[in-house]
């Protein structure tokens, strides 16, 4: 359900976002995000604040070092980042950029449901491990596209890979926090690591980039993200 829902918000999104580009230009585009993004602030300012105090320690209880490196993110982030910035130069089109990313949010979405279903049923692990490995090997591919079908199917086999490690890795991920007794804690080491993974690889993506000025660099970055996600259930 926290994989569905804001799934079944964004299919439409990249579609008109792509349009707007297309029509009214990217500065209408920016004044259109900030419109929403401030409206979805508006319900945290009608809302009552709810503080928990606690006494922060970077040693909580299930949060071993196993699951600290499998929380890397910069996977994630050149997916949402470089990946449609290096498409829109093969595809040439922000209309058909948008249409791309919008068929492939629904192969996501619909296949949300049904690896969540697998997950209940005891196929976690073997879900996770197949999926992480198989995302390894497709940022390799995304290094090789070149025609406008190459992105459509790579795209379209991303987006239904991905959420098996997504729903399985999350899965994992609660329930270890289920498990804690401190789990405001818990969250914020999962941040912690998170963004302590997207540095360090960034600034060595920029190093690479200034020496090799190739996106496709990049990709052979990123497909060592999943194979850490898989240590988790380890």
């Amino acid at each position: 359900m926290l994989d569905i829902f804001p799934s079944a918000f964004s299919i439409i999104a990249p579609l008109i976002g792509g349009l707007v580009i297309l029509f009214f230009g990217f500065g209408a585009l920016f004044v259109l995000g900030l419109v929403f993004l401030m409206a979805a602030a508006l319900p945290l300012f009608v809302t009552k604040d709810v503080f928990v105090p606690f006494k922060f320690s970077l040693r909580v209880k299930g949060f071993n070092r196993k699951v600290a490196v499998s929380l890397v993110s910069y996977n994630s982030l050149i997916n949402d980042s470089i990946w449609p910035i290096f498409i829109f130069g093969i595809v040439g089109s922000v209309a058909a950029l948008g249409g791309i990313m919008a068929l492939s949010v629904f192969v996501g979405f619909v296949t949300t449901w049904i690896v969540g279903w697998m997950c209940d049923r005891g196929y976690r692990k073997k879900m996770l491990d197949a999926g992480s490995v198989t995302q390894s090997a497709l940022w390799i591919l995304r290094a090789l596209v070149t025609t406008f079908v190459h992105v459509i199917s790579l795209e379209s086999v991303w987006r239904f890979v991905s959420k098996f490690v997504d729903v399985s890795y999350n899965s994992a991920y609660y329930e270890r926090a289920k498990k804690s007794d401190k789990k405001l804690e818990f969250s914020v080491l999962r941040e912690m690591c998170i963004h302590s993974s997207i540095v360090p690889v960034f600034v060595l993506m920029l190093v690479f980039y200034s020496q090799i000025p190739s996106m496709a660099v990049m990709f052979l970055i990123a497909a060592t993200g999943p194979l850490f996600g898989m240590l988790i259930e380890r």
